[in-house]
């Protein structure tokens, strides 16, 4: 049954999980107030209707889900604690408003509506997810600060931030916390809104690339600020933001702007292991990640080609006689993202102009990208531009190339058996088969999500094809 309360609670009022009808165990349509020092604890869910009112300037702990349709003032002096063992969901048709609160339910927070808070958020089990602006983490003023923050104990999505010139954001993917730093918000009064996209900005944001630009971090933020500026400050600290960077020297901020990713200014901090690199006054807001930069090469490279031969593909270089390369990799790629190296070719030195070749047995189908990876004498590493080759698929295909539980189907055409390696991109092997005429289906179960190469050879490797399981 349905119930209404009407009262002040001036001790501790405890509100168990009754009924097993699924009705709300705390059902509030007319006046609810917690005095301060007194308590309100919710075993199960917690209703606030359109004609409710609730005043919190005490301790209430929910363990339920909440749904909160009236406007609510945040306290000074108040608690709410989310203590819950399965989801628990805060939606609504108005914010639900608190001053201080603890995250303390290893299952996490789901939001429907936004959760506005003006004092402490801490995260001492679980995380919040927020899937969209419209139902944010929404801090607001001087006073709001966040404590707890883990990889496995942050904000999943939407988080804004408003009446602060700077504010650290605790959002990740769920599993990894990427705090993104905002200072020197010109504008505290209109809010800046911020969401860590997680690892997918490449297919989802294009590969063209500013002169320079080597290559885009797979971690990627979307900012929001309407008539402001801002400095952004990103994290670095995982092998997956910088790719091929050898220092955090060769890092810059990039934006997508709107088809191609373009450099802003950029100063940087500490290392590639904990470091940040910024930007400042930055308006214009968008999709912001981290980008490899190619300072200019003091070998200087003359020219890498790339031609179809028979049995593969060969690549050559030409270098001039100041040449101050240590070895020279070729470096490629099926999509343009992601590379292993094809062979490696120590420099010579020789004193004048010098040509390389390597050939590649085994280039990727239907399409190659391929880049000189150039190593120094100095440590450092420099790239070439990138020279794509198209080979016909000799009777061999796979679809589809984004898969989930069932694995791809390889489509062989020319009646031909061949060797078949799956491997990641490392060159890890996970099954060994055969591929008989017809179709036949790849393997997957148990593989973690990741992109993986097909590797078909009679015995030697003539074709490698590629898929992704999410």
């Amino acid at each position: 049954m349905k119930r209404s309360f009407k009262r002040g609670f001036l001790g501790s009022l405890f509100l168990l999980a009754g009924a097993a009808n699924g009705e709300a165990q705390l059902y509030n349509n007319g006046s609810l107030f917690i005095q301060p020092g007194a308590s309100l604890f919710v075993e199960g869910d917690l209703v606030n209707t359109s004609t409710g009112s609730f005043s919190n300037l005490g301790l209430l702990t929910v363990k339920g889900n909440i749904s909160n349709d009236a406007l609510m003032t945040a306290f000074t002096g108040s608690k709410t604690i989310l203590g819950g063992t399965a989801v628990q969901t805060i939606g609504g048709t108005a914010p639900f408003r608190v001053t201080d609160i603890d995250i303390n339910n290893t299952a996490g927070i789901f939001l429907s509506q936004q959760l506005y808070v003006t004092g402490s958020l801490a995260f001492l089990a679980g995380g919040i997810t927020a899937p969209d602006a419209g139902s944010a983490v929404f801090f607001d003023g001087s006073g709001v600060s966040v404590s707890g923050a883990t990889d496995g104990r942050h904000i999943n999505g939407w988080s804004s931030v408003v009446n602060r010139t700077d504010f650290e954001f605790p959002i990740g993917n769920g599993t990894r916390l990427k705090r993104l730093l905002v200072n020197n918000i010109q504008a505290s009064a209109n809010p800046v809104t911020v969401v860590f996209n997680g690892n997918n900005n490449k297919a989802v944001n294009g590969t063209s690339y500013e002169t320079g630009l080597i290559d885009v971090s797979n971690n990627w933020y979307t900012i929001q600020a309407p008539s402001n500026t801002v400095d952004i400050h990103l994290p670095v600290n995982e092998a997956d933001d910088y790719g091929s960077a050898l220092s955090i020297d060769y890092l810059r901020v990039v934006r997508k702007d709107p088809s191609i990713w373009t450099i802003l200014p950029t100063t940087f901090a500490g290392t590639l292991a904990d470091g940040s690199i910024s930007s400042a006054a930055v308006t214009g807001f968008g999709s912001f990640a981290l980008g490899v930069h190619s300072v200019s090469l003091p070998v200087s490279l003359l020219g890498f080609t790339g031609k179809k031969v028979s049995g593969g593909a060969d690549l050559n270089w030409k270098v001039t006689g100041n040449e101050d390369a240590d070895t020279y990799f070729v470096e490629k790629s099926s999509d343009g993202l992601n590379w292993m190296t094809a062979g490696q070719v120590p420099a010579r030195n020789i004193g004048s102009d010098a040509n390389y070749a390597l050939h590649d047995p085994s280039p990727y189908i239907p399409v190659t990208h391929y880049r000189l990876r150039i190593l120094e004498r100095n440590g450092r590493y420099h790239f070439s531009k990138i020279v794509t080759l198209r080979f016909d698929e000799r009777g061999l295909s796979l679809y589809p190339t984004l898969v989930h539980t069932n694995g791809p189907v390889i489509r062989n055409h020319n009646g031909r058996v061949y060797e078949g390696l799956l491997t990641d991109m490392s060159g890890k092997v996970y099954h060994r088969f055969k591929i008989l005429s017809g179709t036949g289906l790849v393997p997957v179960g148990g593989l973690p999500a990741g992109k993986y190469l097909v590797v078909l050879g009679d015995p030697l490797p003539v074709v490698v094809l590629s898929f992704v399981k999410q």
